[in-house]
């Protein structure tokens, strides 16, 4: 049983964001940055469907992704575009947003100062950047790297309100 004193502790460290990302949780409907505070970059999204690291724009829509919860993992998809980040090979792209495709499924590993964006099929690598781009490497050596630390951010810009949509009905 435990006692009220870790209880506290618990709830403490909960508060501070100091629990494992995996115990994150998402605000259904809202928009994220996937952010690499480290080159001051956000993943976008341009509109050829191609991925790539670029200064932050809030006006951008290519920069603003919903997250899903889907078994357990998270899908990050561009709301605008419906494309959803996965893998291909060793490489982070864009697809056609397909709740059956294991490649867009990711889980978020805390670090010191962020997340390792691990995809879920694939619990070895994590994404980081080369450059401008972002690829899959060995997770120890994501780990290791500032250039693989990332944060999910919500926007400034809001998202839709599940309360606020409307089904038509005949």
């Amino acid at each position: 049983m435990i006692s009220l004193k870790q209880l506290l502790i618990v709830t403490l460290l909960c508060c501070l964001g100091v629990c494992p990302a995996s115990a994150q949780s998402f605000r259904q409907g809202a928009l994220y940055h996937l952010t690499l505070p480290a080159k001051g970059l956000v993943l976008t999204l341009d509109d050829g469907g191609t991925l790539s690291l670029s200064k932050p724009d809030e006006a951008a829509q290519g920069q603003h992704f919903v997250v899903a919860e889907l078994s357990g993992a998270w899908r990050f998809i561009n709301p605008f575009s419906n494309l959803a980040v996965r893998t291909e090979a060793n490489t982070v792209q864009a697809g056609e947003n397909n709740g059956s495709d294991e490649a867009q499924l990711w889980k978020t590993e805390a670090v010191a100062d962020g997340v390792l964006l691990v995809p879920a099929n694939r619990p070895d690598m994590a994404a980081a950047a080369q450059g401008h781009q972002v690829v899959l490497l060995p997770k120890a050596q994501a780990a290791a790297s500032k250039q693989a630390h990332f944060k999910v951010v919500q926007a400034r810009q809001a998202g839709f309100d599940v309360a606020l949509t409307y089904r038509i009905r005949s």
